[in-house]
């Protein structure tokens, strides 16, 4: 028994002194190979070991750990590789002046149905272009141009509307963009078949980036056009290659108060460009409040805007410049107020 008990002692302590050698090198070592030896109580760190020199020391720490010395270590694990390459990148915001052509081909087409295609079931969120997991309707549309063809198209719901080349329903083809909106431009959708459309929505039964029946009644009452930017010159303006990426943001008016206390989240630093259709029966005037959660409406932004009955108007752009939360409220020129909504600002 006392010979079991001897041999025991000696290998605990030939382990031991194998440990110590090998935390030596492997500090000696660290200089020269990014290796780096954290010690926290007991715990040891390792990354960029050779990796006979992990397994041995893992060995030698698991036989210690057996023998009731220190816990198993905790190896930082290397950084995973996604399958699929690396995290695709947000399209850059566009420079003044012409953009590349974008040649027309089948190819092109089917690979910016494919792009759009890879983000389905992402969230909606306003002002977003933040692949694969937040978009809104027109970030995700400039996102998926991008990774299909290289070239950065107008960013808003209404320079698309402006900019690309107008196309009559007999000619439209998959990867071209309906445009939606009462009056003025407020949605935009990626053309996929005579029937579907791909697009971000923040309302209906399903928000988020989906694939939608092109006629469902909400949307085909608000239909305006199509539009393409495939085998069209781009040339983009100063002024709309340096405005403050902003989402519309349509408001249909009636004289029923309308509130929304549940809202989609929105980018820190997105604007939002109200569009008011009035369906009050009545020619107005609108006061437009945009302000802080905490302060009083007045110390915030604010327009005013008339607008006919059955008409669009479109607000200035208002700014979440700070994370939390900021509340809409449009009121009519007799102050009474037909909307409110909250908007949570986050990074």
């Amino acid at each position: 028994m006392f010979g079991l008990i001897g041999k025991a002692v000696k290998l605990a302590i030939i382990l031991l002194i194998i440990f110590v050698v090998l935390v030596f090198a492997e500090a000696s070592m660290g200089k020269y190979m990014n290796t780096n030896v954290n010690w926290s109580g007991s715990i040891i760190r390792l990354a960029g070991s050779p990796s006979w020199l992990v397994t041995l020391k893992d060995t030698v720490s698991s036989v210690i750990d057996g023998m009731g010395g220190a816990p198993a270590p905790v190896v930082v694990p290397r950084p995973a590789v996604s399958p699929g390459g690396p995290a695709p990148q947000p399209a850059p915001p566009p420079k003044p002046g012409p953009q590349p052509k974008i040649t027309d081909n089948p190819d092109i087409r089917n690979a910016i149905l494919a792009s759009a295609n890879r983000y389905r079931g992402a969230r909606y969120h306003f002002g977003a272009q933040n692949p694969p997991s937040r978009f809104d309707c027109s970030g995700l549309i400039v996102q998926a141009y991008y990774e299909a063809t290289g070239t950065t198209i107008p960013r808003t719901s209404a320079m698309m509307w402006a900019m690309g080349r107008r196309v009559d329903r007999t000619s439209v083809q998959p990867g071209d963009i309906i445009v939606f909106g009462r009056g003025s431009p407020s949605h935009v959708a990626i053309y996929h078949d005579n029937v579907n459309m791909l697009h971000a929505a923040s309302a209906g039964r399903q928000t988020g980036v989906i694939l939608s029946r092109q006629d469902e009644q909400y949307w085909a009452s608000r239909f305006l056009g199509y539009v393409t930017f495939v085998d069209v010159p781009i040339n983009i303006t100063r002024s709309a290659a340096n405005s403050v990426v902003s989402s519309e943001f349509p408001v249909e008016l009636s004289n029923t108060l309308q509130s929304n206390s549940d809202p989609m989240p929105a980018v820190l630093n997105t604007g939002l460009n109200v569009i008011i259709y009035n369906d009050t029966g009545v020619t107005d005037r609108f006061d437009i409040y945009f302000h802080k959660a905490g302060t009083d409406r007045n110390s915030g932004e604010n327009d005013k805007i008339s607008v006919r009955n059955e008409d669009t108007g479109a607000s200035k752009v208002f700014v979440g410049t700070e994370t939390g939360q900021y509340y809409l409220v449009i009121a009519n020129r007799a102050g009474n107020i037909l909307f409110e909504q909250t908007f949570m600002f986050e990074e």
